[in-house]
């Protein structure tokens, strides 16, 4: 009896996805019907049909008979009707999970980063850190690259496949307007941040920039005031007689809780950077999918192989 009353609950919450094929019912009903009463001719079949062959060509004309073919014709296009009607039983909620982290890469293109000797090989270094990046630090990540003025290359995503595609093509000569202005792209990372998410995320800045302008220090001052942290990694190579970095890159980054980390011939400062973005990140953030049916009419399909069979033998012009 459970296994009934089971039964019987599951039926009712049968729904339909496509209810309007119940329409063809109605005409399929009245042919039916009009097959069921009229009266089958075989005589224009026997002037071009072998007497040997015609039993398998025409509805035999015992009622008996006729009742089968019409049965069997019925119950065929009644489940094909109701297959494409859409039957289906209520599909369970799901929850999706992404990372919480939001993270935009400000990438330096201008003249600095092809500056002198080692100017294609510094771009090479980027671009491979970049693509190690994208697999070390999943999440949500947006791409900025500037010059004069800051252009945003992909807006926030988890796509990191197509963001990889597009790593080769930050060169310098791509930008249309040369110059060095990285406040701007510092303050374009920080509205991307605050339209995907409000609050919150980090931005790393890659560059070959040695002396950044005060208006560099205010911009980092304004990602503190947004909860956002900026994270450095400095391209750049040292100045002849120096092995220590400028002081306002790391300061920049200290100002608002990121890391300052030279570009390496190792992985060591991807792995690092990597630690500190998913610390800052949310653990995870989950949404709850909407309840997608399950379509059940498929399994009606197999009633017709039968009849399809049958219908080879007998009947086969009233089956279709």
């Amino acid at each position: 009896m459970n296994a009934i009353g089971e039964l019987l609950a599951t039926l009712g919450t049968i729904e339909l996805l496509r209810p309007a094929w119940l329409l063809a019912l109605a005409p399929l009903a009245l042919l039916l019907r009009r097959l069921a009463q009229g009266q089958r001719d075989a005589g224009a079949w026997r002037a071009v049909v072998a007497p040997h062959l015609l039993p398998h060509v025409t509805i035999p004309a015992s009622p008996r008979g006729r009742r089968r073919a019409l049965g069997l014709a019925g119950t065929g296009l009644i489940a094909a009707v109701v297959a494409l009607a859409g039957p289906a039983l209520p599909g369970k909620a799901e929850l999706a999970y992404r990372s919480g982290a939001t993270r935009v890469f400000v990438v330096d293109l201008s003249r600095a980063m092809a500056a002198g000797e080692g100017g294609d090989r510094r771009v090479e270094r980027v671009q491979l850190k970049l693509l190690d990046l994208l697999q070390a630090a999943p999440g949500q990540t947006a791409l900025i690259a500037y010059a004069e003025e800051p252009y945003l290359v992909a807006p926030p995503t988890t796509d990191a496949a197509t963001l990889a595609l597009l790593v080769p093509e930050l060169v310098p000569g791509i930008v249309p307007l040369p110059g060095d202005r990285p406040e701007r792209a510092l303050r374009m990372a920080a509205d991307v941040l605050a339209r995907n998410g409000g609050r919150g995320g980090d931005v790393v800045w890659i560059t070959a920039h040695r002396e950044p302008s005060d208006d560099v220090a205010k911009a980092a001052v304004e990602l503190a005031e947004r909860n956002q942290r900026l994270s450095v990694i400095d391209a750049a190579d040292p100045p002849a007689g120096q092995s220590a970095p400028a002081e306002a890159l790391p300061r920049a980054a200290e100002a608002t809780g990121g890391v300052y980390l030279p570009l390496r011939a190792d992985d060591e400062d991807i792995r690092v950077l990597a630690a500190r973005l998913d610390d800052g990140a949310a653990a995870v953030a989950a949404t709850r999918r909407a309840a997608r049916p399950r379509e059940i009419g498929v399994w009606l399909l197999p009633l017709l192989l039968p009849l399809a069979a049958r219908a080879f033998r007998r009947g086969v012009l009233l089956v279709l």
